[in-house]
């Protein structure tokens, strides 16, 4: 990131603005800063599941379907491949478990509500920090 501040940061963009906001060299950092983590979070949303995590929660026809696309896409150069060559899936001791498949939450929404809640657990605890017995006169 250094690398790149050194070539932006120098450069002299005059006259170049966004509505009434002008556009300087410091603003391209950031954006270009920004952008694996922008394309990251764009790929986040349409990645699928795990097998192996689909697996333990007990979805085995999702997981199937998972491993063949990837078993697809690890053979599209060739011209000719053999047929896809999983038959049957051995399930973990894991899977077998009710209270694990319940404690997982597999929607979207779901993890969020969940990142969600964890943020307000940190927020509450750090705030504990700032009790009167806590600070110093």
């Amino acid at each position: 990131c250094g690398g790149v501040a050194w070539a932006i940061l120098p450069l002299d963009i005059n006259g170049a603005s966004i509505g009434s906001t002008p556009f300087h060299s410091w603003r391209l950092f950031l954006l270009v800063s920004a952008l694996p983590s922008l394309i990251g979070a764009i790929f986040f949303v349409f990645l699928p599941e795990s097998p192996r995590f689909l697996l333990e929660i007990g979805k085995e026809r999702k997981a199937v379907r998972i491993l063949r696309i990837i078993y697809r896409l690890n053979n599209i150069h060739k011209k000719t491949y053999p047929p896809f060559p999983i038959k049957e899936i051995k399930l973990s001791e894991f899977a077998e478990d009710d209270d694990i498949k319940q404690d997982i939450t597999v929607s979207f929404k779901g993890r969020l509500y969940k990142f969600f809640s964890n943020f307000d657990e940190i927020f509450r605890r750090t705030l504990q920090l700032y009790k009167k017995k806590y600070i110093r006169p």
